[in-house]
């Protein structure tokens, strides 16, 4: 049986890996994948990078593409200025 045309095409999902390891190297196979490298802490999918690997990332780590640390926020100080 078909698939009904109301419903519409199916789409198919993006297998993109999941990189947990941030010190794995980036070997030549990888090239033309895209992963997802972790950024954080917690488990929620924001915290994961998008990375389309390429021939120039052959050779270095996957930790050096997705930053962990949150830059510093610093607020002006409005007490006793005129």
């Amino acid at each position: 049986m078909s698939r009904s045309v109301w419903k519409g095409v199916i789409k198919e999902k993006e297998n993109k890996e999941k990189i947990i390891e941030r010190n794995r190297t980036i070997v030549p196979e990888d090239v033309g994948k895209t992963v997802k490298i972790k950024t954080g802490l917690f488990k929620d999918e924001k915290n994961y990078k998008n990375i389309i690997i390429t021939t120039r990332h052959i050779g270095h780590k996957y930790g050096e593409y997705a930053i962990t640390k949150q830059p510093a926020i610093y607020k002006k100080n409005t007490k006793g200025k005129k």
